[in-house]
């Protein structure tokens, strides 16, 4: 019997954040490099936000209009009737200014938690333009780490929390890492996070092509979160690897018509 199930896995800095910005803006100043450490507050990225200039300008202007308007309702008492209308019209443009002064807001970004700065994007030049989905670098802890890996279906039969785990990272000159499986996410996900896991990446996830044009898994796997035994281990950067959960017996004849079933639903193309 089988008392243990393997999943690819990424043992990663425990606390990480993606850095990006809340709307379009041009770059003023970056002080993005690669392996500097930094402070909680401390300034990452100046932006400038012309487009959302633009639009306050004429949220302001809206209000402006709105107030100018229920003033010369309130001295005519025919028009006195649409003052419902105009109330609605001056909370609309108060909250659409208030919206974009949210975002205005973050022309400074700053570094959410004192961490290293890893990942940096290449030419983060003065005057480039950059918006929501351009990932400009990652902030990491430095201390402290976790192991995410993803089961399959039949896997997440067969453990539970609080199972021992073992990491087997792929670079050979990084220490095997003991661990204990402390989180099973809910349900099964075909979104992956990390594209070092597919197939065309090195990983042993299959990939397809979703309709949106980006790789999603095959397969439907279960993402599980676990912690080091090492509460303080330093990583210097992700690494990918293997992990090992102990798990409940399953007999070699199961283990051969699953895996006989695995092959045969992939040759399907299901």
């Amino acid at each position: 019997l089988s008392r243990t199930i393997t999943t690819p896995a990424m043992l990663t800095a425990s606390q990480f954040e993606q850095i990006h910005t809340k709307a379009d803006a041009i770059i003023v100043a970056s002080y993005l490099t690669e392996g500097r450490e930094v402070m909680a507050g401390e300034p990452l990225l100046e932006l400038a936000m012309p487009d959302l200039d633009f639009e306050l300008t004429k949220a302001s202007a809206l209000i402006q209009t709105a107030k100018t308007k229920l003033l010369r309702q309130a001295s005519d008492l025919e028009s006195r009737s649409y003052s419902r209308v105009l109330n609605e019209e001056l909370s609309r443009a108060v909250q659409k200014r208030e919206g974009i002064l949210a975002l205005a807001s973050q022309r400074i970004v700053s570094a959410p938690f004192d961490g290293v700065i890893v990942n940096v994007e290449s030419a983060l030049i003065k005057e480039r333009w950059v918006g929501p989905t351009t990932m400009m670098a990652v902030i990491k802890s430095k201390n402290g780490a976790e192991i995410h890996s993803f089961a399959t279906d039949s896997q997440i039969n067969r453990i539970a929390t609080g199972a021992t785990a073992t990491f087997y990272p792929d670079d050979f000159m990084f220490p095997v890492v003991k661990a204990k499986l402390n989180e099973i996410e809910d349900t099964g996900s075909n979104r992956l996070p990390y594209r070092e896991l597919t197939d065309i990446n090195g990983g042993t996830i299959i990939t397809k092509t979703a309709p949106n044009g980006e790789l999603a898994p095959a397969s439907t796997y279960t993402k599980l979160r676990m912690t080091p035994d090492q509460p303080e281990l330093y990583i210097p950067h992700t690494q990918r690897g293997i992990v090992r959960i102990s798990a409940s017996g399953e007999s070699l004849a199961t283990s051969f018509f699953r895996r006989i079933a695995a092959v045969l639903i992939l040759e399907s193309g299901f």
